[in-house]
């Protein structure tokens, strides 16, 4: 079952650090398509990211837009851990 960890007590390497920030700016490419097509999603409603270990020992890093999607990204095994 998996577990869920607050992103704060996470390090991440720099290449995940880097892939997480790209789905960031993918995020705020979609809300200004959205934007320009008449649906408006008010980013005060979008949560700060949040983190869950799968039982195979990856991170998934996620965001749910609500009432859109949830986007995550993956991170292998060897590219995070736990603060110690």
């Amino acid at each position: 079952m998996s577990e869920l960890v607050d992103l704060d007590g996470v390090m991440l390497t720099m290449e995940a650090f880097d892939a997480w920030q790209a789905v960031a700016v993918k995020i705020a490419q979609l809300l200004d398509i959205l934007r320009a097509t008449g649906r408006m999603i008010d980013p005060s409603v979008i949560p700060d990211e949040q983190a869950r270990i799968e039982d195979d020992g990856t991170l998934t890093i996620y965001v749910i837009i609500p009432d859109l999607m949830e986007v995550s990204l993956i991170v292998p095994s060897g590219q995070w851990d736990r603060r110690h």
